[in-house]
């Protein structure tokens, strides 16, 4: 694959995100959809919160990070509230959004963002836009997760974010990078909904790609229970 290929053909599942997460919830009842055990890492977030967390992924990282990188005054944007969101630990506000069916109409309209840059943008074009992030030692996202021991697990799965050789908290993440991350979340995210289902008892619908987090027994907790 040549450097001037447009960068939807380094991710040609992407788009069939929204259409995996829809089936895995489908018929789904409330009490399935919010399950969830505090005690265990990642039963945290029952089925409902795994959805909006995937949906808002796509609209904190193209919109508020790289929008003016990205998108132009002719781009029609879909709304935003991230003032709401950040009330929130990485999700949607759930005042807003709660059912199934907004929060899918919510991932499609991120995904097609993805669809939008992916189809008129080269991968070379995409490997010149990068991301400067720089993470403090201490921090934390509200659930009292490292921060830091998110990205430093992201740049080794991801080729195309870099950790600055001079600060090992600095984060260098191109677009190409910010896409994989993002699509890699989208797999991890729908595999620990299977997992949730299938604590239920349910059977899980989807067979996903095992690229990224799924290769990564800690985030697919192979071996720990009879999902794994």
């Amino acid at each position: 694959m040549t450097e001037d290929a447009l960068g939807a053909t380094l991710f040609p599942d992407y788009p069939k995100i929204p259409g995996w997460y829809a089936r895995e919830v489908d018929g789904l009842t409330d009490a399935q959809l919010d399950f969830a055990d505090e005690r265990v890492e990642w039963m945290k977030w029952g089925v409902r919160r795994q959805l909006s967390h995937v949906a808002f992924v796509h609209f904190h990282w193209l919109v508020n990070q790289w929008g003016k990188q990205v998108f132009g005054p002719d781009d029609e944007m879909p709304d935003f509230d991230a003032e709401a969101c950040a009330r929130r630990d990485r999700r949607f506000d759930e005042e807003t959004h709660w059912t199934p069916d907004r929060l899918l109409f919510r991932m499609e309209q991120g995904v097609s963002l993805v669809k939008l840059i992916l189809g008129r943008e080269t991968i070379q074009e995409m490997r010149r836009k990068e991301l400067d992030r720089v993470v403090e030692p201490g921090a934390r996202y509200p659930s009292g997760d490292s921060v830091l021991d998110f990205w430093r697990v992201a740049a080794r799965i991801n080729p195309d974010i870099r950790v600055d050789l001079k600060n090992e908290n600095r984060f260098l993440i191109n677009l190409v990078g910010m896409m994989r991350q993002m699509y890699f979340e989208c797999l991890i995210h729908l595999y620990t909904i299977q997992r949730l289902k299938r604590a239920q008892g349910l059977e899980a619908v989807v067979e996903i790609p095992r690229e990224g987090y799924m290769l990564l027994p800690a985030f697919t907790g192979a071996g720990e229970d009879a999902a794994g």
